[in-house]
């Protein structure tokens, strides 16, 4: 596209004075390598095409406001994207324009009512952006209820463990992962989850089984969870966003107190969840 890309020790220096329009093909589908390309598309000189684009639902929301703001973004959504180019000239932001919910927030409040609540309403959400997580957990015995844009959640009488695999949108995505393999503790047999998107997404598991949890590493992607076992409160830290929000979840399910520290990963995503919880009936507090 034009740009002088110079790799520093710790550092990029990237100028870009003049895009030009493009043919790209993603090696691996990126959900902000596609949002970053289609940014700099807009303002370019001529058409870029970005093929095996991302089809999370932001790509279509970030290519309706763009279009608003006076870009020509055809295919968002699918894995093939047409940008026409402006050549230069500015957008033009359309006012007032709503983001869309967080889907992954939502989503842990599916996991945190499928493990602890009695009708949980998540409320202001869209459920098919979820779909995939909510046909799981209806497999493992897990009530949701839909009605517009508000779920209702019910803890099963006995939850059944099933198997997971991770997988681009609109599959089972990988911030799933970390909290629904805390549920899969307390479920009834044997679940095995399958991370295909990153690696050194288990660091979290040798915490949880020192939490009394009974998970194998079997490499790198594959985990197989034994439940369900009754977890003990203890100390730990957070190692990312995801998995410190299935320590939360852990946590809430223990029995004794426990400590979680390095919360700002948490905090990157979960706005007051301390307060949210509290207002659920949980016995949590940030020192």
């Amino acid at each position: 596209m034009g740009a002088r890309v110079t790799k520093g020790p710790e550092e990029y220096d990237i100028s870009l004075t003049a895009p030009r329009g493009t043919e790209y093909m993603f090696r691996h589908i990126s959900v902000t390598g596609t949002e970053a390309l289609m940014l700099t598309a807009v303002v370019a000189h001529g058409t870029t095409i970005l093929m095996n684009a991302a089809c999370e639902p932001e790509i279509p929301h970030l290519a309706e406001f763009l279009n608003q703001s006076g870009a020509r973004i055809e295919g968002a959504g699918t894995h093939t994207i047409k940008i026409t180019g402006t050549g230069g000239t500015l957008l033009q932001p359309p006012a007032p324009f709503s983001v869309l919910p967080d889907r992954i927030e939502a989503a842990s409040f599916l996991l945190l009512g499928a493990a602890l609540g009695k009708n949980i309403t998540i409320t202001d959400c869209v459920p098919d952006h979820v779909r995939s997580l909510i046909e799981v957990l209806r497999e493992a015995g897990v009530s949701v209820h839909i009605a517009g844009t508000s779920m209702v959640v019910r803890k099963p009488k006995m939850l059944r463990s099933i198997s997971v695999r991770t997988h681009e949108y609109p599959g089972f995505v990988t911030d799933f992962q970390a909290p629904f393999a805390v549920l899969m503790t307390q479920a009834h047999g044997q679940s095995t989850i399958f991370e295909t998107i990153f690696d050194g997404r288990f660091h979290y598991i040798e915490d949880l089984n020192r939490m009394g949890a009974h998970i194998t590493i079997h490499n790198p992607h594959r985990i197989a969870v034994e439940g369900p076992t009754a977890l003990r409160g203890r100390e730990i830290e957070s190692p990312d966003l995801r998995a410190g929000l299935g320590f939360v979840l852990a946590a809430l399910i223990a029995d004794g107190r426990s400590t979680i520290n390095t919360i700002y990963f948490i905090d990157r995503g979960y706005e007051c969840i301390d307060a949210r919880l509290r207002s659920l009936g949980a016995f949590i507090e940030r020192v």
